[in-house]
């Protein structure tokens, strides 16, 4: 541990962004009066405080959720404002010292307590977007559909919108701009058709005008209705594709990863989990050798093998059998880390190696 440190008062920090000189970190602040309000501190690497500031009205509250760092070297705090039994998305932005510089809040009638998310272009230009509340269900659920905003630097709304089907717990989980500066915005969903299911990935592409350009739906298992594929986080790949990760959850809980071309097709090699269990097959070990190795690596048992390096991408590699082995000429590979992939009906066998 390099340094700790500590604050004096009720508060609760959401968020965290590195910086150049120090690191930001966004959260919530109670003040004497039971008030809560967005609140913004600036350590420096070696963990010096540097300022602390809250900001909000004295008669409503803001909880913050989120922080992005500007071009400008300003930062935009996202999160909600509440009077009374209702809410409304509310940002703020701040420079660099932590002076407000400007304020908006979003009067949606049918928003209902969900968070948004922020993400900021190199031109200065913010896309938001949360979950908007279409009907109560019942005290427990709402139907909600996907909510857009984009803001220019300086805070003046170009475009808004609500995209797809009514869903539960239409929450809003990451946003991130592709090579080709579409935006991809990934919700965690759970509503299909006329019942209620288990939770999917939904991800929605949408240019720089807010023309939706896909809308594209993940599962780990679409027929086991009890799984539920819930993602977390989004980012893009080399070949112009997005990988998204989370977690499954059935009888037991593992770690999810879906890889998506550049059209956003994913194939089901890709769709995959780490942990102890897979939830459809059994998932078995190759026995490789020698490991590490630099001209070839014979695996024991025959199969359908697939090689690819740590980003995910198939790697063709030559390869023979013999009686009891699969070998693969591994002499053009680069220096790293590579996994063999099998699948078979009931099983599934994977390992990993190293080329020297």
């Amino acid at each position: 541990m390099l340094w700790v440190d500590s604050l004096g008062g009720s508060a609760n920090f959401t968020s965290l962004v590195k910086i150049d000189d120090g690191y930001l970190i966004g959260g919530i602040q109670r003040t004497i009066e039971s008030q809560e309000q967005f609140l913004a501190c600036k350590y420096s690497n070696t963990g010096e405080l540097l300022w602390k500031k809250h900001y909000g009205q004295f008669d409503k509250n803001e909880n913050c959720y989120t922080i992005s760092q500007c071009a400008d070297g300003g930062f935009v705090l996202g999160g909600n404002r509440y009077m009374g039994t209702s809410s409304n998305p509310y940002i703020l932005k701040i420079d660099s010292q932590g002076n407000e510089l400007w304020e908006k809040e979003f009067q949606l009638s049918d928003y209902d307590d969900y968070p948004i998310r922020v993400f900021i272009e190199k031109s200065g230009d913010i896309y938001l977007a949360a979950g908007a509340v279409e009907a109560k269900l019942s005290n427990q659920f709402s139907l909600r559909r996907a909510w857009f905003c984009k803001l220019d630097a300086f805070g003046n709304q170009i475009w808004e919108k609500k995209l797809g089907l009514s869903s539960i717990s239409n929450g809003l989980c990451s946003i991130l701009s592709k090579r080709n500066g579409n935006i991809l915005y990934l919700f965690s969903s759970q509503f299909s058709g006329d019942s209620l299911g288990a939770r999917i990935a939904r991800i929605y592409e949408l240019d720089k005008a807010g023309n939706e350009i896909k809308n594209i739906i993940a599962t780990y298992d679409s027929n086991n209705k009890n799984l539920e594929s819930i993602p977390l986080s989004i980012d893009t790949t080399l070949d112009n594709g997005f990988i998204i990760g989370g977690h499954v959850t059935d009888l037991s809980q593992d770690l999810w990863v879906v890889k998506f071309d550049s059209h956003g097709c994913y194939d089901s090699t890709y769709n995959c989990v780490v942990g102890i269990q897979d939830p459809r097959q059994q998932l078995q070990t190759l026995k490789i050798f020698p490991n590490p190795a630099q001209a070839q690596i014979s695996v024991l048992g025959h199969g359908n093998f697939i090689v690819f390096n740590s980003l995910g991408q198939q790697i063709p590699v030559p390869s023979h059998v013999s009686e009891n082995t699969t070998t693969f000429n591994i002499q053009h590979l680069p220096k790293g880390i590579y996994f063999i992939r099998s699948e078979g009906e009931d099983e599934v066998y994977i390992g990993k190696f190293v080329k020297e």
